[in-house]
């Protein structure tokens, strides 16, 4: 803040303090700001090193009392070179601060989930071998493989018709398709196997 916008604010609030007037809280406000930067500068400027030069003496030495002592000091020079009582800028600051209540933070909606087209019931296999039925469509079919895709509260998977095996797993529908297009073809002959391997049990 340069200083003639800082001498017009505590000159505002010395005046009003002196005749009684009210005082807009804009100026209480950037008043108090002011205090609060000038009592921080005199701890870290005078009182800090002042305290760190008498290590010796700490055990002597009661930091509250000395803290109580140096903070009154600094509140008269304060006053002297503002002619503002510190203490009626603080109630006054403190009795018409508006307090607002934070508004809850309303919950994101989650993405609508795309409709299936043509819906049927298949069977997926779980990870301790139990199937169970779910709701999809055909996605795809690569050398009379077929393989659908569903839902299942997370993302979309895609699936092998005949296992039940699953082939991918993604948030978007599209990208759930590509990425099983891409899998089954570049290992197709490892899926074969995976098939005969279940075929067997």
């Amino acid at each position: 803040m340069k200083n003639r916008l800082m001498k017009k604010i505590m000159k505002r609030v010395s005046e009003g303090q002196q005749t009684g007037c009210e005082i807009p809280f804009f100026y209480v406000s950037k008043a108090s700001d002011i205090a609060a930067q000038y009592f921080d500068r005199q701890y870290l400027t005078v009182f800090r090193p002042w305290w760190y030069d008498r290590f010796d003496y700490w055990s002597k030495l009661d930091f509250g009392k000395e803290w109580n002592r140096h903070f009154a000091e600094s509140e008269r020079e304060f006053e002297e070179k503002w002619g503002i009582d510190i203490r009626r800028l603080n109630a006054d600051y403190r009795s018409r601060k508006r307090v607002q209540p934070r508004k809850p933070r309303k919950p994101k909606a989650g993405l609508p989930i795309r409709r299936l087209r043509d819906p049927e019931v298949f069977k997926v296999q779980m990870i301790n071998g139990i199937t169970r039925d779910v709701i999809g469509e055909k996605a795809f079919e690569y050398r009379g493989h077929q393989f659908f895709i569903y839902h299942n509260g997370a993302g979309w998977c895609v699936s092998c018709v005949l296992s039940g095996i699953r082939v991918s797993f993604r948030e978007s529908y599209k990208k759930a398709v590509r990425e099983a297009k891409d899998r089954i073809i570049k290992s197709f002959d490892s899926y074969l196997k995976q098939l005969e391997s279940i075929k067997e049990r």
